[in-house]
């Protein structure tokens, strides 16, 4: 006989997880639907399950030799029996520099370490500025260069007639008579 001619509605996988997840959380026990056979008799019921689906290992039996509840080195966790970490000395450093680093105690290399690490960055840093400062002054210099001669002949360096032309252009902004009358003299 098929579902539709007994007339029972299959319940969805959602359907079930959802009243399943329901009853969990109202802490009252699942309880089986009339399609579902009972729970067979316990000493015929299934081995315990682990999450995917295999066969659970025994709980281990308590050591009567007097075990303790101290964790043993085995059981202790990676990070706690990790090394401390390794102070390096930085690459670029002379061979004499280096081992000066390494004959320092630890706290003295961690402090070393991150002050040269700070320092590099910081110099890293200046030089992109260095480098954007750079190719900045080259275009100037590039732009500026076909009015190098004239610049010389009004006797103003290249910097006077920048900021002279700055000057120009924003009172063009923002009074254009006064601009124009200024510059008709």
């Amino acid at each position: 006989m098929s579902v539709e001619e007994t007339g029972a509605k299959t319940e969805t996988l959602r359907e079930t997880m959802e009243r399943v997840m329901a009853e969990k959380q109202a802490d009252a026990p699942v309880e089986a639907s009339p399609e579902q056979s009972a729970e067979p008799p316990e000493d015929q019921s299934e081995p315990d399950r682990d999450l995917g689906g295999d066969v659970a290992p025994e709980p281990e039996a308590a050591d009567p030799g007097g075990a303790t509840d101290e964790p043993s080195p085995e059981d202790a966790p990676a990070s706690e029996l990790a090394e401390p970490p390794a102070f390096e000395p930085p690459q670029h450093w002379s061979r004499e520099d280096k081992d000066r680093f390494l004959a320092l105690p630890d706290d003295a290399k961690e402090f070393v370490q991150q002050r040269a690490k700070d320092l590099e960055q910081r110099a890293r840093a200046k030089m992109f500025e260095a480098d954007r400062l750079g190719r900045d002054n080259a275009s100037l210099a590039k732009a500026i260069e076909p009015f190098k001669e004239q610049i010389a002949r009004s006797g103003a360096t290249p910097e006077q007639a920048l900021t002279q032309l700055a000057a120009f252009y924003t009172q063009l902004q923002t009074e254009p008579a006064a601009a124009l009358a200024q510059m008709a003299k």
